[in-house]
C-alpha cells in the first residue's frame, strides 16, 4: 500500500547526511582552526594583527549538498505517493514533483500535481514561497531555502558560501583607524594605530561555516539546515498521513 514511507525514508537519509556533518564540523573545531600573530611595523606606523583561518575541506560541502538534496527529495516522494494513492496508478507525467513557485502559477501547480485529493494539493498551495509576501519575500521561504541550496548543489557547484571567524574589538570604534585587509592563503590582516597595539581582540573559537550563494542572497549554517530538516519532517509531512487510509 503507498505512504509517505519512501519520503520519510528520504528524509531519515538527510538526517544521516547533517549529523556526518557535524561530525566533520566537531573535528574541524577540535583541530584550533585559527592562528593569530600581532607585531608592530614601524614602518607603516601600524599594529598588525594576522588571522589566519584553516579551510574546512570539501567533505563537509558535500554532505551539506547530499542532506538538501535528500531532504528535498522527500518532498517529491510525498507528491508521487499522493497521486499513487489517490488514483491507484503510477503517474506518466515526468513533472510530478513538489512544487516551489516564487511567482503563483496554477497551471504550472496542476502540472506537477495533478490528480491527487484536492485537499492535499491545497496543503501544498499554502507552503509555496510566494505566499512570504510582494517582491522578493520568497526568499524567506524555508522551502524555497531549500530548494535552492539542492539546485546549487547539483547543477553549479558545491554549495559552499564562507567560512568567518567573528573577531571583536569592544574596546575601539570605528574613527580609531581600524583597517582590514583579506590576504591569500587563509590569512587576514587587520591593522591598528600604534598606540592601540595593547588593544584586546576577541575571536569565537567555533568558525562560522555557511552554504548558499552569492546571487541568490542564500546564507544557511548547520543550525538552519538543522531547522529545514524539522520543518519537512516535524512540520510538513505529518500533515499527509490522514490522506494514506
Amino acid at each position: 500500500m503507498q505512504s509517505l514511507q519512501h519520503a520519510r525514508l528520504k528524509a531519515a537519509r538527510a538526517l544521516e547526511h547533517l549529523e556526518a556533518y557535524r561530525c566533520e564540523l566537531e573535528k574541524y573545531y577540535n583541530s584550533k582552526p585559527y592562528a593569530v600573530t600581532r607585531t608592530n611595523d614601524a614602518d607603516r606606523g601600524r599594529h598588525v594583527i594576522r588571522i589566519f583561518l584553516k579551510d574546512p575541506g570539501d567533505k563537509m560541502a558535500i554532505l551539506a549538498g547530499e542532506f538538501a538534496h535528500a531532504l528535498r527529495s522527500s518532498l517529491d516522494h510525498t507528491v508521487f505517493s499522493l497521486i499513487v494513492f489517490a488514483t491507484n496508478a503510477i503517474p506518466d507525467s515526468r513533472a510530478v514533483q513538489w512544487p516551489v513557485q516564487e511567482r503563483q502559477d496554477d497551471k504550472q501547480f496542476e502540472r506537477q500535481t495533478r490528480r491527487m485529493h484536492p485537499d492535499a494539493a491545497n496543503i501544498i498551495k499554502s507552503l509555496q514561497p510566494y505566499h512570504e509576501g510582494p517582491g522578493e519575500a520568497f526568499r524567506n521561504s524555508q522551502i524555497w531555502q531549500l530548494h535552492m541550496l539542492d539546485i546549487i548543489d547539483k547543477h553549479r557547484r558545491i554549495a559552499f558560501h564562507e567560512n568567518a571567524l567573528d573577531c571583536h574589538v569592544p574596546e575601539l570604534k570605528e574613527s580609531d583607524g581600524i583597517s582590514f585587509e583579506p590576504d591569500v592563503d587563509g590569512w587576514g590582516e587587520v591593522t591598528l594605530p600604534l598606540h592601540l597595539s595593547k588593544t584586546e581582540m576577541l575571536l569565537n573559537s567555533e568558525p562560522r561555516i555557511t552554504f548558499g550563494d552569492v546571487p541568490e542572497r542564500l546564507t544557511l549554517d548547520v543550525d538552519k539546515l538543522s531547522e529545514l530538516y524539522t520543518l519537512v519532517t516535524a512540520k510538513i509531512l505529518p500533515q499527509f498521513d490522514g490522506f494514506f487510509v
